[in-house]
This record gives C-alpha cells, structure tokens and sequence, in this order.
C-alpha cells in the first residue's frame, strides 16, 4: 500500500470474516462505552481505583484501533503484536479490581517494575465468562485464563524476535516452493487475520 494512500478510504479485504466482524462489533459498542464512561468521568470526583481504570482504559482502546487499523491496511503481524499491550492492560485493570487497595497502591507509586506482578499472575484474576454453549461442548479443563496465560508465551515470541516468533509472518509460496517471509502487507492470510482479531475482540 502506497504511504500517501487515504487509510480510510483504502480498502479492506478482510471484512467478513467471522473474528473480524466480531472485533469491529467489539469496537463500535466499547466506543460507545468509552463514551459514556469519560463524560461520567469528568463529571464526578473519581476514586483511586477509577482513576487508575482511566489512566489505563485510553491506551487499551487506543491499541484496538491501531490494531484494528493495521489489519486494514494488511499488516497481519504488527496488529498481533499489539495484542500483547493490550492483554496486559485488561490483566492489570483485572488485578486492581480484585485488589483494590494495593494494587492502587502500587499503581499510584508508578508501577514500579520490581514490585508490579507478572502479567501471567494478573491474568489469573480475570473472571472466567459465563458458558453460554452445550456444557458437554466444553473439554473438562477448558479454561479461558489458562487459554489467557498460554497466549502470552505465544506473543512474547513475536515480541521479543524469537525464532518461532519469526515464522508467524510467513506463508507458503506455490512460486518458490518454501515458505517466505512478509515484508509488506498482505492479503492473503484470512485464517491469521481471523485469529488475532477474534481474539483481539
């Protein structure tokens, strides 16, 4: 795609796709809680806590619609990549809701490095969602936290250039007869691009 392409005019090949659809749903109505939730905001004296869920809650949304944007435009790779920031954000607003006072605590001292919890730990306070589904449809240690915890290994691998890591951005090319590295955007992977915005969403 040319640099000086209109981003919001350009097309969008992706769009159909069922993650995809439901990432975009996911947007629309978070836009619309976004929007509800800063007019609240700077309508009330906040808590500690809400203070901290606003500090964090505009970088989330952010990252979706950079990820979100990224997709469009055909970089597959960078937009998953994005997902681990934005992981990490939903873990952390999960571990200061379950520990409200110090995790607040620590957040108001900056989120010191050495004292914060390990992303892993903070995606153990994620609630588990309701099943909605055939409880027979469910593995008998199906779980979305572990499912959670086991996603961060994966993103840490594209995230810190690690050889498995490197390999996400490749496909099998009929021309070469070997699997070659994308550079540019790409089109032609809807089963990746059905992946990470399903779980972007």
């Amino acid at each position: 795609m040319p640099a000086a392409m209109d981003i919001e005019n350009a097309p969008d090949p992706y769009v159909g796709l069922p993650g995809l659809h439901l990432f975009d749903v996911m947007i629309v109505v978070a836009a619309e809680q976004n929007k509800y939730a800063a007019a609240r905001s700077l309508a009330r004296d906040l808590t500690p806590l809400q203070r901290a869920a606003c500090d964090i809650l505009p970088g989330a949304f952010q990252i979706s619609l950079s990820a979100r944007q990224l997709i469009r435009s055909g970089y597959l790779f960078s937009a998953e990549i994005l997902l681990r920031p934005l992981l990490e954000r939903c873990a952390v607003l999960a571990y200061l809701l379950k520990n409200p006072e110090s995790g607040v605590n620590l957040w108001s001292r900056g989120w010191p490095h050495k004292s914060r919890p390990s992303i892993k730990f903070m995606i153990s306070c994620i609630d588990e969602p309701a099943r909605t589904g055939d409880p027979n449809e469910y593995p008998p240690d199906y779980s979305v936290v572990s499912l959670l915890r086991q996603r961060v290994d994966h993103l840490n691998t594209l995230v810190h250039a690690d050889p498995i890591g490197s390999v996400r951005n490749a496909f099998f090319s009929e021309q070469y007869g070997r699997a070659i590295q994308v550079a540019g955007s790409n089109f032609n992977m809807p089963e990746y691009c059905d992946e990470i915005a399903g779980f972007a969403a």
